[in-house]
């Protein structure tokens, strides 16, 4: 219900509707593959646990995950994660704070919903 989560649902883009903006999990699975930058990886609290992947997500180590070998998904590249935090749809059971994912080192830590945070409108597949 949030302007954000709003205008996502409303995007097209090539011809798809089925845009939303990504749970913590999904967006753990988007920096463990897509990650943008060369940055060794913060290690902390439950950064890179993600038991809702196949295989479960283990904690980061400072090297895993490395940048992405993908050109188009790398720093600057066409598809890349710019290196900031993005927020996700994951709102904690308090119902005033999200998770959000850093794409720089990998963090993850909360924000407040009423804090101005980048989202990232994507779509679900099967692989």
């Amino acid at each position: 219900g949030s302007p954000a989560a709003q205008k996502v649902t409303e995007m097209q883009i090539n011809g798809f509707q089925d845009w939303l903006i990504p749970s913590r999990d999904v967006l753990e699975l988007g920096y463990r593959n897509f990650k943008p930058t060369t940055y060794q990886n913060y290690r902390s609290w439950r950064d890179g646990e993600n038991n809702n992947s196949v295989p479960p997500g283990w904690l980061y180590t400072t090297q895993f995950p490395a940048q992405t070998p993908l050109a188009d998904f790398q720093d600057e590249g066409a598809e890349s994660f710019d290196d900031y935090a993005y927020r996700s749809s994951t709102v904690l059971p308090d119902g005033e704070t999200a998770f959000l994912q850093d794409f720089d080192y990998g963090d993850q830590y909360r924000c407040d919903l009423s804090a101005e945070c980048r989202v990232r409108a994507v779509r679900l597949i099967q692989l």
